[in-house]
């Protein structure tokens, strides 16, 4: 008879790479970043909790070992809320199952996620923020310098693209009814915006904006609400920030307006408030230097129009297929909401958080 993980190479590769004997399974789920990678829940024998996490096809093997360094040394360095791989029994840090597919194994880490931080939490996540980058500026081979970030290049190319090819609502309608209907109202707000609001102005300025030198290092690139944990919802203790995946060299600001950018709240006019709560205590333990500081608010708000546009040309003009529609709708709800919140941003980002 054949061996059961024959036809199961995820648990095979647990068994083989970590000795783990998996007393229970709770199933697969696509990552919240659309890539795709596989995530599954595992309870070992002897009670311990994991998550098996895949790593997106083609990743770099020499980009995986980087990561997983930058964990070890933010842990190594007092971060207690960064949780490292767990190493295989070979002692390296990530397997690969028959299929060619390479995973890592990671402690469960319990919290909870706060999508409207309190005051209290807001703070804690600015210092959360602060520790982890005075930490990562003295991982081994990647110290410090001073450069245009790859975030600021990423968004003057990406506001190039928009100018050349801005939004227009599709002929064809011979698509599914999620994107007829929902995405296809999203596009025609984001257009009507865009004209109101001075959109293509706005992004002339972007692609104009001066390149100026900032201090880069590793950094987390995509610490949203969903990967900060507190202890409880009403706990400002930070229990865990998860999921490195997209770790890298640039600018911390880019880290403060991914989290501080994706934080709801209950009005628009609370918002500047709770982000300078959060900023004032990332200053008190790592002091930003003058455009530093001016960055988070530009990037925060060309990245919502940015990643507004990918979604539109990822539905649109590539017909790309999502396993999770409803997911998509609320993403692109959700940047379409703060559209034109974030084209004001753009028209005076030094005077948002005065």
């Amino acid at each position: 008879m054949p061996n059961a993980d024959a036809f199961d190479p995820v648990m095979a590769v647990l068994r083989s790479a970590w000795g783990i004997e998996p007393a229970t399974r709770h199933g697969d789920r696509l990552t919240s970043g659309f890539s795709g990678a596989r995530l599954v829940m595992i309870t070992g024998a002897d009670g311990r909790r994991f998550v098996l996490k895949e790593w997106p096809a083609g990743t770099d093997r020499h980009r995986i070992a980087w990561v997983h360094a930058l964990a070890q040394h933010l842990h190594d360095a007092g971060i207690d809320a960064i949780h490292p791989a767990v190493p295989t029994r070979s002692g390296d840090t990530v397997a690969a199952d028959s299929t060619g597919a390479s995973w890592e194994l990671l402690p469960f880490v319990s919290g909870c996620c706060r999508a409207s931080p309190t005051p209290s939490q807001a703070a804690s996540a600015g210092q959360m923020l602060a520790h982890i980058h005075l930490a990562a500026a003295s991982l081994p081979g990647s110290l410090p310098g001073l450069d245009v970030p790859a975030a600021v290049i990423r968004r003057t190319a990406g506001a190039a693209r928009l100018v050349k090819h801005p939004w227009r609502l599709p002929s064809s309608t011979t698509r599914p009814e999620w994107v007829c209907g929902d995405i296809l109202n999203a596009m025609a707000g984001a257009i009507a915006s865009f004209a109101a609001l001075g959109g293509e102005q706005a992004m002339r300025r972007v692609v104009a904006s001066s390149r100026k030198a900032v201090p880069v290092q590793p950094v987390l690139r995509d610490i949203w609400y969903e990967h900060l944990l507190f202890e409880s919802a009403s706990s400002p203790q930070v229990s865990g920030v998860i999921d490195l995946h997209a770790a890298g060299i640039d600018t911390p600001a880019t880290d403060l307006a991914r989290l501080l950018g994706s934080w709801h709240e209950d009005s628009a006019d609370t918002m500047p408030a709770r982000w300078r709560d959060a900023i004032a205590a990332y200053e008190s333990i790592r002091p930003l230097v003058e455009h530093e500081r001016g960055l988070i608010p530009w990037l925060h708000a060309s990245g919502v129009v940015l990643a507004l546009d990918n979604w539109f040309r990822w539905i649109f003009d590539e017909e790309r297929v999502f396993s999770s529609p409803n997911e998509v709708v609320a993403r692109v709800h959700r940047l379409h909401t703060a559209l034109p919140s974030c084209l004001r941003i753009l028209s005076n980002p030094s005077e948002w958080l005065v």
